[in-house]
């Protein structure tokens, strides 16, 4: 008896946590909402809004640098002194505006940000490695070697 009902009890809970993923999937992108490709697509729709957005820092201009955002350059305006990032990204945040550049407000830089997936990797790897020296799979699920 008590094993059925925590079992109810789990099923509810696993239901609500996955209402409450789609209702939020459902806000987040919701037709309203803005992505950076609008705004590559159509500048002037979009001009004068704040927003934030994070690319590969490709090269610096006269009057800041550009970034590529999914596989597209984007022009930020950025006269402050900046030091471009080592091996990774960069955060922008600024004001689009309507010739299709960013007047950037803020700029941070994912220093080697680009080493810490490989190093994840590893580590995953690792963690795989150690998890099949340890255990092995049978028709019943994992069992421990001895």
């Amino acid at each position: 008896m008590k094993r059925s009902v925590f079992s109810l009890i789990g099923y509810i809970v696993t239901g609500c946590i996955l209402i409450l993923m789609l209702f939020h999937y459902y806000l987040v992108y919701s037709v309203d909402s803005f992505t950076m490709n609008d705004f590559m697509e159509n500048p002037s729709c979009c001009a004068g809004l704040y927003k934030n957005f994070m690319g590969v820092y490709q090269k610096s201009s006269a009057d800041g640098f550009i970034a590529i955002y999914n596989h597209h350059p984007v022009k930020v305006i950025f006269n402050q002194e900046h030091t471009p990032p080592r091996y990774g990204e960069i955060s922008v945040y600024g004001i689009l505006q309507q010739d299709g550049t960013v007047k950037a407000i803020d700029v941070h830089n994912y220093n080697y940000n680009f080493i810490l997936y490989g190093i994840s990797f590893l580590a995953g790897l690792l963690v795989l490695f150690s998890l099949c020296t340890e255990w092995s799979v049978t028709a019943r699920g994992f069992v421990r070697r001895v």
